[in-house]
């Protein structure tokens, strides 16, 4: 089998896993392409949008969400070269996102003292699709916030404090703040090393979240 039908086949048995072990009502699609296989076509991506949306919903309702092996998201990690060819750090383009940007409520990284700049940024996917829950982390302390249901955030940090971005199945992206990246958005490249050898029936871990954006209890507020 060639490593595109391979990789399709091992990620729908991982989203078979994930909808079995959350009570989602889901059945694959059979796959009738005759040709070469990049891995991931609109049929396999509709069927992640479906199953993340039904997570979703558990997360807003608080209840527990569980997740086997790699995140439903490392299906898409088969992109035009274009979609991966984007900066993996950039000034939003869209008005409308740098409005909204403007709106999210900033929460305060500082240690006692120090002062700092607020920094409002936008987490996606290579195919620009926003990541949900994906940690910001400052990096030499246990202080942190998550994305929200836009892929938004707005953190104050000091300037030079070193950032680290993160998502299950995605790449972690690391850089230190400037006054020049205090509006941003931030292309998280997907983990091909989890496309290798994918253990399908791994340990299936339960996240209980906290508030209605599905917050996790992992991150420590100071």
């Amino acid at each position: 089998m060639k490593r595109g039908k391979k990789i399709c086949q091992t990620l729908k048995e991982i989203r078979l896993q994930v909808a079995r072990t959350n009570d989602i009502p889901y059945k694959p699609t059979e796959c009738k392409h005759k040709g070469e296989c990049p891995g991931t076509c609109p049929k396999c991506e509709q069927e992640v949008r479906y199953i993340e949306q039904q997570l979703n919903k558990r997360r807003t309702l608080g209840k527990a969400v569980a997740v086997a092996g790699v995140a439903i998201g490392v299906s898409m990690a088969m992109q035009p070269i274009e979609a991966m060819a984007q900066k993996t750090i950039s000034t939003p383009k869209d008005s409308t996102i740098i409005s909204a940007l403007q709106t999210v409520k900033v929460k305060s990284l500082l240690n006692e003292g120090e002062k700092g700049i607020v920094v409002r940024g936008r987490v996606v996917d290579s195919a620009g699709e926003p990541i949900i829950n994906a940690t910001i982390i400052r990096k030499g302390t246990e202080k942190g916030e998550f994305s929200n249901l836009d892929g938004m955030f707005a953190i104050e940090v000091p300037e030079g404090c070193l950032l680290e971005v993160a998502y299950i199945g995605f790449k972690t992206f690391s850089f230190n703040v400037s006054e020049q990246q205090q509006v941003i958005e931030i292309v998280l490249k997907d983990d091909e090393a989890l496309l290798g050898e994918v253990v399908v029936g791994a340990v299936v871990r339960k996240q209980y979240n906290d508030d209605v954006y599905g917050h996790s209890k992992q991150i420590k507020n100071k």
